[in-house]
């Protein structure tokens, strides 16, 4: 799947993803190549996650297993002040590694579940093969990565790209399905609108705010 959205320069980044996989052979959960580095920046899941910046693999494999067929959220911030990258799957961390201090190039093309060789030419043998849902990037380096994990309605969408059906382009076997990556978590995620829009619609406009609370709830309850 491509993505129609524009990208910036960036100084800094947050993704965040579910994904769900059992492949066996090597996997890639987003590339993005501009004209003169096909690997600006690559999330690979399989068989370790490992991220490459600049055409640099950064730190070691990991030896998380992510294809038990199971639900895991990812997360990755990172920022060309301090070079500092952080990796995180659930009570797991890597770094903060040092990385290159450069700005990734913005005007490239951003693709999920494919490696590209150049822009829009993909290697076929290290493609993802499973589901990945609720991808948001952002062009700041968060540190909220619980109150991420916890959001699957989407009250926090990514500045630079949130996955919605309007801002991809589907490629050969991809196709858009609704997700249960969130269906453990959706009681809580519901009491964390309640409580977060509580003071707001005690104290301001609640013919606003409780409409919105109903719609994102629907939305998690009867996915389209």
């Amino acid at each position: 799947m491509s993505i129609s959205t524009a990208i910036p320069v960036l100084t800094a980044m947050t993704i965040s993803f579910w994904m769900r996989t059992k492949q066996d052979s090597e996997g890639t959960a987003l590339s993005y190549a501009t004209q003169s580095q096909p690997n600006e920046l690559v999330i690979k899941t399989h068989p370790s996650v490992r991220v490459i910046i600049k055409g640099s693999p950064q730190g070691d494999e990991t030896d998380w297993d992510l294809n038990d067929g199971k639900w895991h959220f990812l997360w990755i911030e990172w920022e060309s002040s301090t070079g500092h990258l952080t990796i995180r799957e659930g009570a797991r961390t890597i770094g903060p590694m040092t990385t290159t201090k450069t700005s990734l190039e913005g005007g490239g093309y951003l693709v999920l579940g494919q490696r590209q060789q150049a822009q829009k030419k993909f290697i076929e043998s290290k493609a993802f093969v499973g589901e990945i849902s609720h991808v948001n990037i952002w062009s700041v380096k968060r540190t909220d990565f619980e109150v991420m994990r916890k959001d699957c309605i989407g009250l926090h969408t990514g500045s630079v790209f949130h996955l919605s059906d309007d801002t991809i382009d589907l490629h050969q076997s991809a196709s858009i399905i609704a997700s249960d990556a969130c269906s453990g978590t959706l009681l809580v995620c519901i009491l964390m609108l309640l409580i977060i829009h509580m003071k707001k619609l005690l104290d301001s406009d609640w013919q606003y705010f409780l409409p919105l609370l109903m719609e994102r709830t629907l939305k998690v309850l009867f996915p389209l």
